[in-house]
């Protein structure tokens, strides 16, 4: 954190809050799941409300979030909204809408819950609350205790954007945050602000008993003939003796409702989870069979493959045997073939031999022959010779 400014990353979004002396942050905020599980809860919410045309508007704590943060309060787990409770009828022909999405609502006299679980194990609800709208529009929150506004407060709203979608909002935003009790002049974060659903069951039913104990008190008055002139015991006297029945029949239909859905959804999950163990065994048992396919089908590659490369190994050898007898026919041809030419060479050479020997024969012959003439004629000559010689004599 920065001396004017407050960063952070929610759902992969930059969130850059500047800060002022009104504003100290001493604390961590909620982690990033339950903020993300809030945010989709206020989306749902939003948007189921602008399709059926449903006015609301964000209150409280869910509203300190649009004026600090732009979006999400990153220290609270309370989600407030608003509508006139004239709106109640159209939010009942909801319920089976919410409840095949997963979603549950219950009913109380000045509010109603809607509750879902996010990432399978994050609780989310979200109260929204139904505002009268007499002389002053006001309501009665969780607490019993009321809170009232201006008309012109709350209406006309306004559309906002939140986080990466648009919202609506009251009219004057200070002021209706000023009806909650929140200070501008210093806003502190120094713990985070949890909504329980069990807490709030205990805290309605604590409400009940108490207006019961104040009835039993109040006859007590009346049994001991003391005069009651409290407008306050009076007005109670009146609501109970009209509603007393009524309210205590509701509200232990709704604890039992409660209870009954409760129970459902836990023979729910264990059904799911038997049939998750049954699915999780069925994959198992796919798997393995998956796998021993697999195993023959991979064993039966590898005998194919063994096969191929036999046969391509056998194709080779019968490939390099057949090259090798063309090899060797071929030389065997070449060495015939230079063997001839090899003997018409020698047949050649002696031909020549024998011509060269003839051509010498006839040569000495001649040789000899013109040898012999030159001395038979030289006998002639000296025989001439002899015989001229004597013929002197």
């Amino acid at each position: 954190m920065n001396k004017n400014n407050y960063n952070y990353i929610l759902n992969g979004i930059t969130h850059e809050i500047s800060l002022n002396s009104t504003i100290k942050i001493r604390i961590d905020p909620i982690k990033e799941e339950q903020l993300i599980s809030n945010k989709f809860m206020i989306k749902f919410v939003s948007d189921l409300f602008d399709y059926h045309n449903i006015d609301y508007f964000l209150l409280g704590d869910t509203l300190l979030g649009v004026k600090i943060f732009s979006g999400i309060n990153l220290f609270s787990n309370k989600i407030e909204l608003g509508i006139i409770k004239n709106n109640l009828i159209k939010l009942q022909k909801l319920e089976q809408y919410l409840i095949d999405n997963d979603f549950s609502i219950y009913y109380f006299d000045n509010f109603i819950l809607i509750k879902s679980i996010f990432f399978n194990k994050i609780e989310i609800t979200a109260i929204i609350y139904l505002l009268e709208n007499e002389k002053k529009l006001y309501l009665k929150n969780e607490n019993n205790e009321f809170i009232f506004f201006d008309f012109y407060e709350i209406f006309p709203l306004n559309k906002v954007n939140f986080e990466e979608f648009t919202i609506y909002i009251p009219n004057k935003i200070d002021a209706v945050l000023n009806c909650f009790n929140i200070n501008f002049k210093s806003i502190i974060f120094n713990k985070i602000i949890d909504f329980n659903f069990e807490n709030l069951l205990f805290t309605q039913e604590k409400i009940v008993n108490n207006k019961q104990e104040n009835v039993k008190n109040i006859i007590n008055k009346m049994n001991n003939n003391i005069n009651i002139n409290d407008k306050e015991d009076k007005d109670d006297i009146e609501e109970i003796y009209i509603n007393k029945e009524q309210e205590i029949l509701n509200i232990d239909n709704m604890i039992n409702n409660i209870i009954n859905k409760n129970i459902k959804q836990k023979d729910e999950q264990q059904d799911e989870y038997q049939v998750e163990q049954q699915d999780e065994y069925q994959v198992e048992q796919q798997v393995e069979q998956q796998d021993e396919q697999q195993d023959e089908y991979q064993d039966e590659q590898q005998v194919e493959q063994q096969v191929e490369q036999q046969d391509e190994q056998q194709d080779e050898y019968q490939y390099i045997e057949q090259d090798e007898y063309q090899y060797i026919e071929q030389d065997e041809y070449q060495v015939e073939q230079q063997v001839e030419q090899q003997i018409q060479d020698i047949n050649k050479y002696e031909n020549i031999i024998i011509n060269k020997l003839e051509l010498d024969i006839q040569e000495k012959t001649v040789y000899q022959q013109e040898i012999y003439i030159s001395i038979i004629l030289v006998i002639i000559i000296i025989f001439d010779y002899q015989i001229q010689f004597h013929e002197e004599i």
